[in-house]
């Protein structure tokens, strides 16, 4: 989804809907273990953020650069997850067609920025399912401006759907796959099932008990993060 340059030397996932804005600096170690290099959980009380739009742009910037600074990760990557109702989003089964913009449910004139990504994890003879998101440019330019004011540089901006579905994949490929075949709508069952089942403590090498109130959270960090080194690596 909507990437935006190369990477650099570190990765901070930065999640932001309208109840909280965190920071996750995480690195990956052998298959299936991340360790938390550093966290900030920040709860918006005063609707800094609601329905994908930023209401107080300073306080969003102050606290990303608070953790920046705090640990030295100037010139780093990030990835942006965001949540709230300004995305379209859709699952589209078109066989061998590629997506079109013409295949989103979306008002006809509104000036979007859009893109899709294949599931290739999941197989079906002859059919191909393609992940869908778009969201309206102001939305977008938004978030990049913010961005321009702290010393990162978003590589991707993302849904936060699709960190929970890249998540979900990583760790649970069977459920997820099972799901997108069989019935879009248990989707969100199966996103939720799967962070039920994912045992923190056997990922996490560094877990400690204050990082379990953040359970979802932490899914959807890793989900992004994965987003954001997939351009890079075999994952």
């Amino acid at each position: 989804m909507f990437s935006l340059r190369e990477k650099r030397k570190h990765i901070i996932s930065v999640h932001l809907n309208q109840n909280h804005l965190a920071c996750y600096w995480l690195e990956k170690l052998k298959q299936n273990q991340f360790e938390v290099r550093a966290y900030q959980a920040t709860i918006l009380k005063r609707f800094e953020f609601k329905n994908l739009i930023t209401f107080n742009s300073l306080f969003i910037k102050s606290t990303l650069q608070n953790f920046i600074k705090k640990h030295n990760l100037k010139k780093s990557d990030a990835v942006l997850s965001l949540g709230g109702p300004g995305f379209i989003e859709q699952i589209i089964n078109l066989g061998t067609e590629i997506p079109q913009i013409y295949h989103l449910n979306c008002a006809k004139n509104v000036p979007i920025f859009w893109d899709y990504q294949p599931m290739s994890y999941v197989k079906q003879s002859n059919k191909t399912y393609y992940y869908c998101c778009a969201i309206t440019k102001e939305l977008l330019f938004q978030q990049q401006l913010i961005a321009l004011m702290v010393p990162i540089t978003y590589t991707k901006i993302l849904s936060q759907r699709i960190s929970l579905l890249h998540a979900c994949n990583y760790f649970f490929p069977d459920q997820l796959a099972h799901a997108v075949i069989n019935n879009h709508a248990s989707l969100q069952n199966s996103i939720r099932y799967c962070i039920d089942q994912w045992d923190v403590e056997s990922h996490i090498i560094n877990f400690t008990s204050s990082l379990i109130q953040y359970k979802q959270q932490l899914f959807e960090a890793i989900g992004a993060y994965l987003a954001g080194i997939s351009a890079y690596e075999r994952i």
